[in-house]
């Protein structure tokens, strides 16, 4: 049979650890159709808030938000200091990787492809990126929990508590984003990588 090769995201990886026949069944096979639910749309309407406090680069504006769309005082302290951080700031950040993670381009769109018309081998989406020279800081907004189940065939992964599980999973995701902030900037020597829920 012929192969075929996917793009992959930080958020199929996850899937992939997550429940491999769930990756198969949603990804290969396409037998899982789409469902936006209501925490995906809580989801949406969080990345869309705190995408707009960051774009209007205005820590004044911040504290209105406190209680909409999911915003907690937490993310409003976390959100001003992004805004006051130095550096250029970049929301919805995409790039691409070719299958070799050799080369990493900025994407204008997720389904964008390489200089050689083929699609990238891994693509992925930083929710706010702040580039300063050598230092970066990768932030990612969650809605609900970080913890998501994660399985290996490892040994030594299957004596972790499900804690324990859920934050190797969730760390995978910002590796992904260091790996391809290293390629993608070469400049770069240190990046700080948080969530705010």
């Amino acid at each position: 049979p012929a192969q075929r090769s996917m793009a992959l995201s930080a958020t199929k990886i996850g899937d992939f650890f997550q429940c491999q026949e769930m990756f198969k069944a949603r990804y290969i096979e396409k037998k899982v159709p789409f469902v936006e639910t209501e925490e995906i749309k809580k989801g949406k309407r969080l990345h869309e808030a705190c995408q707009s406090i960051v774009n209007h680069n205005n820590v004044d504006i911040v504290d209105g938000y406190l209680g909409n769309h999911g915003i907690n005082e937490f993310m409003v302290e976390t959100l001003k200091k992004m805004i006051q951080a130095p550096g250029s700031k970049h929301t919805e950040f995409m790039l691409g990787l070719n299958p070799e993670l050799t080369v990493a381009k900025k994407m204008n769109a997720m389904w964008d492809k390489g200089a050689d018309g083929q699609p990238y081998g891994l693509t992925l989406s930083m929710d706010l990126r702040v580039a300063n020279g050598q230092f970066t800081t990768i932030v990612d907004y969650k809605s609900g929990k970080v913890y998501t189940p994660y399985t290996s065939s490892n040994p030594k992964h299957q004596q972790l508590s499900e804690v324990e599980k859920a934050i190797k999973a969730k760390q995978l995701q910002m590796d992904i984003y260091a790996l391809a902030e290293f390629i993608f900037n070469p400049e770069c020597q240190m990046i700080k990588a948080i969530y705010i829920f």
